[in-house]
Parts: C-alpha cells; sequence; structure tokens
C-alpha cells in the first residue's frame, strides 16, 4: 500500500492508503520522485473549485516511468517524465493528482525530459512554462494588469515589465512581485475603469477576477489560464478579446526554466516528505518523495 493526500469534492485534505489504478491500455505507471502544488490545489482547498468525489491533490510532478499500457507505441518504461499542461485535462480537476508514491496517468499526460534535466527537481515546471511568445506580443504598448499564482506568471511580469506601457497588479495577488515592475493599485479604484488594455490572470480567485474585468476597457484583451476561464460567468463582458494560456514544446519551457532558475529556487519551498504536506498558500511548493534521485 503506498500513501497519498486526497479531497473529497473540496475542502480539507487527508492521507490515506491507495493503490493506483490499473494500467490501461495507454496508460503509464509513474514511479514519483518528487511533486509540487500550485494554485490549483489551494483553489480546491478554498472551495473555489469543486473536483468530482475523491481526488488525489499534487498538480504536478516529475518521476519514472515502471510500467505502460500495450498501446503505448514507444518504449518509455525507464524514461523520466513531467506532466503535461492541457486546457481539457487539468491534473487534480480531471484526473488524480501525483501527491502520492505511485501514479496511473495516461501517455497524453507526460513528456519525456531530457537526459541533462532528468535530476534536475524543477524540471516539472518546465511544462508549466512553455508559453508561446504571441501571448507576450499582446503585451507591448500597452497598460495590462497582471493576477495570479501560476508559476507562468512570472513570464507576463517579467515581458511586461520590460515591453508595456504600464503594468498593475493588486497587492498580494501576484506570484512573486518583487523581481518586477509593478504599480500597486486597490482593486476598488475607479480611476482604472474602463482603463486597462489587457488583463492577465492566471491563477487568481473569482473576486480579483471580476475586479479585474471592470478595470477592463471597451474590446480590451484578456489571457487567461483555463481554470479562471471558469470564473467568468458575472457580470463578463461581452466584447472582450478572450485568450485561453494554451501550451508549446517543453523546449520552450526548458529555456524559461534556466531564465528564471535563480528566481525558482529562490522563492520555491521543498519540502522532505509527503507528511509534512500543507497547503497553507498558492505558491508553487514542492515534496520530495524520493529524495536521492536528486542533485545536491
Amino acid at each position: 500500500m503506498y500513501k497519498q493526500v486526497y479531497t473529497r469534492f473540496c475542502g480539507d485534505y487527508s492521507i490515506r492508503e491507495y493503490i493506483p489504478r490499473p494500467v490501461g491500455s495507454r496508460d503509464i505507471l509513474l514511479e514519483v520522485w518528487a511533486f509540487a502544488t500550485t494554485f490549483i490545489d489551494y483553489s480546491v482547498k478554498c472551495c473555489n473549485l469543486i473536483v468530482s468525489g475523491d481526488r488525489g491533490l499534487g498538480s504536478t510532478c516529475i518521476g519514472r516511468i515502471v510500467e505502460q499500457g500495450v498501446l503505448v507505441d514507444e518504449q518509455f518504461i525507464g524514461s523520466i517524465a513531467v506532466l503535461k499542461p492541457s486546457i481539457d485535462s487539468i491534473p487534480v480537476i480531471d484526473f488524480d493528482g501525483c501527491a502520492t508514491e505511485l501514479v496511473t496517468i495516461s501517455i497524453n499526460n507526460i513528456e519525456i525530459v531530457p537526459q541533462h534535466y532528468c535530476r534536475n527537481l524543477y524540471a516539472m515546471f518546465a511544462p508549466l512554462l512553455s508559453i508561446p511568445k504571441k501571448y507576450m506580443e499582446l503585451l507591448k504598448g500597452r497598460d495590462v494588469l497582471i493576477l495570479g499564482f501560476d508559476i507562468s506568471t512570472i513570464l507576463f511580469s517579467y515581458y511586461a515589465s520590460k515591453n508595456s506601457s504600464r503594468v498593475y497588479t493588486f497587492s498580494k495577488y501576484v506570484l512573486w512581485p518583487k523581481y518586477f515592475r509593478f504599480h500597486y493599485v486597490s482593486p476598488t479604484n475607479i480611476d482604472l475603469i474602463k482603463k486597462i488594455d489587457v488583463v492577465v490572470t492566471l491563477g487568481s480567485s473569482p473576486i480579483m477576477i471580476e475586479f479585474a474585468l471592470r478595470f477592463l476597457r471597451d474590446r480590451g484583451i484578456v489571457i487567461a489560464h483555463p481554470i479562471d476561464v471558469k470564473h467568468f460567468i458575472i457580470d463578463r463582458p461581452r466584447d472582450l478579446k478572450l485568450y485561453t494560456l494554451r501550451y508549446s514544446d517543453l523546449s520552450i519551457g526548458l529555456k524559461n526554466l534556466e531564465l528564471f532558475r535563480n528566481i525558482i529556487e529562490s522563492e520555491v519551498k521543498v519540502k522532505k516528505s509527503l507528511n509534512e504536506f500543507s497547503l497553507d498558500s498558492p505558491e508553487p511548493e514542492i515534496y520530495l518523495v524520493k529524495p536521492e534521485h536528486f542533485k545536491k
């Protein structure tokens, strides 16, 4: 028997004994070396997101493939893999997360890690950083408001700080703001109503999203994480241009991982075991399951 951190619908989480589901024809069995919680796990804890029944937490991970289904085309056993983000299939929400020691995952939801990164603990974040440049082009020369705690937020904060006219955020509602050029505003600031050209929301709360949309000018642009799109219900402007975040090649994510390596290594807390599990913040946190596999 193994251990798994799970929740039922939303709210409190527990650690239970766990057996992974059988490996299907197009599945792999992943021996988890380390996993991370993100704003997705935190949103489930706060009941901003509801999952269907029992669901394992842990939004991303890195580990070794130890078994594969009969219809998986290539031989992957022994390869090191990370979870692959998608707008249609999101860990914790659409399938069990990886806050455990062994987890069964569809082959469509993993990426194979290049040899050079197999012992890099932070490689699990590379798929989340594989953002195409077309999104950054939307920020150039515009007034931008950025919110959220997804790790991809740092890409938008970085490029907006270099290329946008002015960059705004709400204090305490954006990831690692001290590294970027922000103007801090109150969510109730009436001077910015219908003045912002682009709203970027990547893992924010429903109420903060609603405040942000009030600042968006007519026919303005919204770049949103797939999770945040689910919250665009109340008073959504009909004429906004909505871009749901999509992901590109892992190679792009690995380049961005190198670009922001110092920030990520400084800011992401690393906990030594699953028994230290907590969800006190929407910021990403790493949990070691098999620490012997990583570089000291």
